[in-house]
C-alpha cells in the first residue's frame, strides 16, 4: 500500500471519506513528494490540520492528478476550522469533472455542514460585537448568519433587537413583525420581541375614541338646570395630579442613568468591564419602562387637564325663547 494511500486510510478514522485507491504517480516516488507525504501524515497525527491541509494542498499542486491530495486537504482545513479557504477546496474538488459520484455526495453533506458552522461563528461574532457594545458591526453579522442558516428563526429576533439598538428602527420594526408572525411554538420568545416592538411604536391617545357630545335637545320648554361644576374641577385636579406624577418618575430615573452610564464608561482594554451584558439589558429595560411610564402619566395628565379647563370655559346658556299664545317669552337666567 503507498504512502499517500495509508494518509487517506488516517484521515478516514477521523471522519473523511475514501477516495478511489487509485496508484500514486509517479512523481509521487520523488524524494520530495515523499517528504511531503510523511511530513502531512505527522502534521495530521498531532493534531496540526492546518499545516496538514498545506502539505496536503502542497501535494495535490504538483500533480493534480492526486485528487486524494485535494480531498485531504479539504478535510484537514475543515478540521482545522478555516471555513473559508475549506470552501474555496471544496468548490475546486467539485469542479473536477472526473470526481466520482459518490465522493461528490459526500462532499455535499460536508458542504452543509461547513454553512452550518460558518453561519455558528457569524453569531458568534455578532454576539461579541453586542457585547461590545458595536450594534452596528453586530447588524451586518446577524444578516449574513442568517442568510447563510435562515432556518435558524432566533435569529431573526437577534437580528431586530441588534437593528434596534443601532437605531434602525423601520428595519426592527419589520424584523419584530415578522418573528411575530412565526407559530408560537417556533417563536417561543414573542412576549420579549412584542414588548421590544412597544419601546419603538407604543399605544398614543390618539389612537383612544373621543366620545362625542349628544346631540341637542329639539323643543326645550324650560331653561336647562346649571350644571355642577365638580367634574370640570375633578378632571383639572386629576390632571394636574398625573402630570406632576409622570414628572416625579420622570426625574427619578436620573441617578439610575448616572450610575449606567458611568458602568458602560469603564472600559477595559476597549472593552466594558464595569458591567456585564446581561445586566446592562436588565438596567435598560427598566429605565426604558420607567421612562415610557412616566411619559404615559403626563400625557394623561395633559389631557385630563384640559378637558377640566374646557369645561370649566364653558358658558352655559342664559336665554330661552318659549312658545306662548300668539307670541313668545323670552326668559332670563342670572
Amino acid at each position: 500500500m503507498s504512502s499517500l494511500l495509508r494518509v487517506c486510510l488516517v484521515l478516514l478514522v477521523a471522519g473523511a471519506a475514501p477516495v478511489h485507491a487509485a496508484a500514486p504517480p509517479a512523481a509521487a516516488k520523488s524524494k520530495t513528494q515523499a517528504a511531503l507525504i510523511a511530513a502531512a501524515q505527522r502534521e495530521y497525527d498531532a493534531g496540526n490540520f492546518e499545516r496538514a491541509g498545506e502539505l496536503f494542498l502542497d501535494i495535490y499542486r504538483q500533480d493534480n492528478t492526486a485528487i486524494v491530495g485535494l480531498y485531504n486537504a479539504c478535510r484537514a482545513f475543515h478540521l482545522a476550522g478555516k471555513l473559508d479557504k475549506a470552501l474555496e477546496l471544496y468548490r475546486e474538488l467539485l469542479a473536477r469533472p472526473d470526481l466520482d459520484p459518490s465522493v461528490k455526495a459526500k462532499v455535499d453533506n460536508y458542504l452543509d455542514d461547513l454553512r452550518q458552522k460558518r453561519a455558528e461563528a457569524k453569531a458568534d461574532d455578532a454576539n461579541r460585537a453586542e457585547k461590545a457594545g458595536n450594534y452596528a458591526v453586530a447588524v451586518g453579522l446577524w444578516t449574513d448568519a442568517l442568510a447563510a442558516a435562515p432556518e435558524k428563526v432566533a435569529w431573526i429576533l437577534r437580528l431586530a433587537r441588534a437593528q434596534h439598538l443601532a437605531g434602525d428602527k423601520d428595519a426592527a420594526l419589520k424584523g419584530y413583525d415578522r418573528y411575530l408572525a412565526l407559530p408560537a411554538d417556533k417563536a417561543p420568545d414573542q412576549a420579549d420581541a412584542a414588548r421590544w416592538r412597544a419601546e419603538i411604536a407604543p399605544k398614543t391617545f390618539d389612537e383612544v375614541p373621543v366620545p362625542k357630545d349628544p346631540a341637542p335637545v329639539v323643543g326645550v320648554t324650560k331653561p336647562a338646570e346649571t350644571p355642577s361644576n365638580w367634574p370640570a374641577w375633578a378632571a383639572l385636579g386629576g390632571g394636574v395630579a398625573l402630570l406632576g406624577g409622570g414628572a416625579a418618575l420622570y426625574l427619578g430615573q436620573a441617578d439610575a442613568r448616572a450610575t449606567l452610564d458611568q458602568q458602560l464608561a469603564d472600559k477595559q482594554a476597549g472593552t466594558v468591564a464595569g458591567i456585564d451584558y446581561q445586566s446592562y439589558e436588565s438596567k435598560r429595560t427598566e429605565l426604558n419602562g420607567n421612562y415610557r411610564n412616566a411619559a404615559i402619566l403626563a400625557s394623561a395628565g395633559v389631557v385630563a387637564a384640559g378637558v377640566g379647563a374646557w369645561l370649566l370655559a364653558r358658558v352655559p346658556e342664559k336665554v330661552a325663547v318659549l312658545p306662548s299664545g300668539q307670541g313668545a317669552l323670552i326668559a332670563l337666567r342670572f
